[in-house]
């Protein structure tokens, strides 16, 4: 009776401790990404509708929307049956970019030229639990889809300058914020064992997340101010700005700015199975 109760509980251990041996696998995995993105592009677009009024004159360069970016992560993953698999994600990715503009202000009175640069960025770690079906296991050959719910820690910066020519006097405005929002993640790929133990993998992934109240720190001109919060000016010229937690603005067709991470990636890597 011992050595029957002894085997029913050691042969399912020895199963399982064996299915562990081989079916764990850590993915590492890079890629290029594109986002949405909308009110801090519709913002950027709407900075240099500003300078095609009356007397303002864009006279080199502008300020230029993003999407593309870049993505890196891993995932541990645990195959729960030859068809299906369950992991966790977490990874990091960044889209931004830098422009630069020359701008005068001439009415037949005042004749000024300045030098503005606009510096702004968005990053996210998604920590995302996915779970894959999986085509043709134990093949050389196999594919794979699935999708994922997580959270997504994201934060945006935004940098603006502006230099006066004819006194070098400058004007500098950054903010820094975060927020944390939920992530859906569908994806699909194909493996391409190259070793035992080692395949290649080529995904592709759509995401959706969008950051909202984001809030941080403001410094302009030297003066500081925490917990401010993004707003966006939804209406004519759209616009970005940033006013201390608990402030409205007194103007219309404003809202709380939204940063869409939204989009899709293409990525490829290496899987090992531990």
């Amino acid at each position: 009776m011992f050595l029957g109760c002894f085997l029913v509980i050691a042969a399912p251990a020895r199963l399982i401790s064996a299915a562990a041996d081989e079916l764990f696998s850590l993915k590492l995995y890079g890629g290029g990404s594109y986002h949405l993105l909308h009110d801090i592009n519709k913002s950027i677009d709407g900075s240099n509708n500003l300078w095609y009024l009356k007397w303002h004159h864009i006279n080199e360069g502008g300020f230029r929307p993003f999407h593309w970016g870049f993505q890196f992560g891993a995932e541990l993953e645990a195959r729960i049956s030859p068809h299906f698999s369950v992991g966790l994600e977490i990874g990091y990715l960044r889209t931004g970019r830098d422009s630069s503009r020359k701008v005068s202000y001439a009415d037949g009175y005042v004749d000024e030229h300045f030098d503005q640069t606009l510096n702004a960025a968005v990053k996210a770690v998604p920590m995302i639990i996915t779970g894959a079906f999986h085509g043709m296991p134990g093949k050389r050959f196999s594919y794979f889809g699935g999708i994922g719910l997580g959270l997504c820690l994201g934060m945006m910066d935004w940098r603006y300058e502006s230099t006066f020519e004819e006194s070098q006097t400058q004007s500098k405005q950054e903010w820094n914020g975060h927020s944390v929002a939920p992530v859906l993640q569908a994806r699909a790929g194909i493996e391409l064992e190259l070793w035992k133990g080692i395949s290649f993998v080529v995904e592709a992934e759509g995401l959706m997340a969008q950051l909202r109240s984001l809030k941080g720190r403001l410094t302009e001109n030297g003066v500081v101010t925490e917990d401010t919060v993004f707003w966006f000016k939804d209406s004519g010229y759209y616009e970005a700005f940033f006013l201390p937690q608990g402030q409205v603005p007194d103007t219309e067709n404003t809202r709380k700015g939204i940063v869409d991470l939204s989009g899709f990636s293409f990525r490829g890597g290496i899987l090992f199975r531990l």
